[in-house]
């Protein structure tokens, strides 16, 4: 059985996967990286709260944290969506130029 888990430790983690192009290897990178910042900016976010918490007061701290923590992630996500669809531009072009190569030599035979 497939699951959306298996699936999606498999796009991150290509391994030796013969059939994994060098985009798929980047892209699991980018996935691991962006997991990995997801979760370390957390305790980088809620120190930084602390700190303003000292000086500003409470309301402050947890804005400042939420936003350290978002800011930081939201780039890396940013980062995985843009990665994504240049990805997906590039295999439609080169789709594209496959089927026009053999799109005679199917039309022929068919």
């Amino acid at each position: 059985m497939d699951t959306w888990i298996a699936r999606s430790v498999r796009r991150a983690l290509p391994g030796n996967n013969p059939l994994a192009r060098p985009g798929d290897r980047v892209e699991g990178t980018l996935l691991v990286a962006t997991a990995a910042v997801v979760l370390l900016s957390l305790p980088v976010a809620a120190a930084i709260g602390s700190e303003v918490r000292v000086t500003s007061g409470a309301g402050t701290a947890v804005l400042v944290g939420l936003g350290v923590w978002a800011g930081a992630s939201g780039v890396m996500v940013l980062a995985c969506l843009l990665v994504r669809s240049t990805h997906n531009r590039i295999r439609a072009r080169h789709w594209e130029q496959d089927w026009k190569a053999f799109e005679p030599v199917w039309r022929k035979s068919a």
